[in-house]
């Protein structure tokens, strides 16, 4: 989808261009996997029109068609897609919060600002070839999400995991990764 940006009170083109170059360089690459994951947004272009799409259900309803003809563009070249779910939308700069409160201040509840499942995980659980994954808990409590996990800042922004903590997370993933791709053929089939 292209972004509509109200600071450029009009598209943002910059995105679809980066797109674009990433879509020609995993043609060329031909990845046996593809990693997707996004800030899910509501405020997109009508690309007949040019102009913002007001009605939040018809941007959800467009932003789901154009994530699945994505998916599916990877798919169809055979490769293997996982999609992870996007982070919550703290709503504040935890940098923010760490700079005047204590750590444990600096938190949400952990449904609070997540988006639906169904507009980026959950569409990839329903295409063959393709992975849902939500990672909350790599961020949050059984309740709670907190900015500082194992004395380390998780967040740099209000929707973006800190260099440091994705670092860290590199072992997990790749056991994860490690479990998972043997096993990708018994996942689809129980989907």
């Amino acid at each position: 989808v292209t972004i509509w940006m109200d600071q450029l009170n009009g598209p943002y083109t910059l995105c679809d261009e980066f797109r674009r170059d990433v879509f020609a360089e995993i043609a060329e690459a031909k990845p046996d996997l593809v990693i997707m994951s996004n800030l899910l947004r509501n405020t997109i272009v009508d690309r007949e029109t040019g102009e913002r799409i007001v009605l939040k259900t018809k941007a959800a309803e467009v932003w789901a068609q154009q994530y699945e003809a994505t998916i599916k563009r990877f798919t169809k070249q055979g490769i293997k897609v996982v999609v992870l779910r996007d982070t919550p939308q703290w709503g504040y700069e935890p940098a923010d919060c760490l700079s005047v409160y204590d750590v444990s201040e600096c938190k949400i509840n952990r449904g609070a600002g997540l988006d639906d499942i169904n507009r980026d995980a959950g569409i990839a659980n329903r295409i063959d070839g393709a992975l849902g994954l939500d990672p909350l808990s790599l961020q949050c409590g059984p309740k709670t999400c907190y900015a500082v996990r194992d004395k380390m800042v998780m967040m740099r922004d209000n929707s973006h995991f800190t260099r440091t903590y994705s670092v860290a997370l590199a072992p997990m993933w790749e056991q994860f990764f490690d479990e998972i791709l043997p096993r990708w053929d018994e996942l689809q089939a129980s989907k």
